[in-house]
């Protein structure tokens, strides 16, 4: 392995211009290695390979992903694969996805597949019985329904909350996300990494 001055690693006889960082020449190295030892590495290979480094999802990089999310008892509660759905696209590292979906995602690389267990703590957080309360039928609309969502006004602003139970003392409203306590499953595939 002979980095240089002109940024060009080599290794087996086959150079990479612009090595920026320690990261990528033990990538490099390491795709070597592994070509090297179950294929026949040839000069044409070399353009794959810079582009596996490439390609690999990081924070801070736009990443077009196919997935579907379950829950434990195999029940499908969204997915992009549904017929004219586009897969998501999102820049990691900016929490517009929930935790653990962006970590599952570090490392990967495009083309590739896995399937991502995500506790309640790296999802929607876990169920919080404070965050259930009753209320008199006064304070919510006339032909509110169990399941309803209503919007309400708190000191962080407008929150969600779904109805839980009507009865004849007041209307139990519940503020937690609907998938909060839930351990979720992603099946994820990397489509782009941009």
């Amino acid at each position: 392995m002979t980095p240089n001055k002109t940024n060009v690693l080599t290794i087996k006889n086959v150079s990479i211009i612009n090595v920026a960082t320690i990261e990528d020449i033990i990538n490099f190295f390491d795709i070597v290695v592994f070509i090297d030892k179950y294929f026949t590495f040839k000069q044409t290979n070399l353009f794959l390979l810079k582009k596996y480094i490439m390609s690999k999802v990081e924070n801070g990089k736009s990443v077009t992903v196919h997935y579907t999310g379950r829950f434990e008892d195999g029940t499908v509660f969204d997915t992009s694969l549904t017929e004219g759905r586009e897969p998501l696209r999102t820049v990691l590292g900016q929490g517009s996805l929930i935790k653990g979906f962006e970590s599952g995602l570090i490392g990967m690389t495009e083309g590739e597949k896995k399937t991502v267990e995500i506790l309640p703590q790296d999802g929607y957080g876990e169920y919080l019985d404070g965050l259930v309360t009753v209320v008199k039928k006064e304070q919510v609309p006339e032909g509110v329904n169990v399941g309803d969502v209503l919007q309400s006004q708190s000191e962080r602003g407008t929150i969600n909350v779904m109805v839980k139970e009507i009865t004849e003392e007041g209307v139990k409203l519940d503020a937690n996300h609907p998938m909060a306590g839930k351990k979720l499953i992603f099946d994820l595939e990397v489509v782009s990494v941009g």
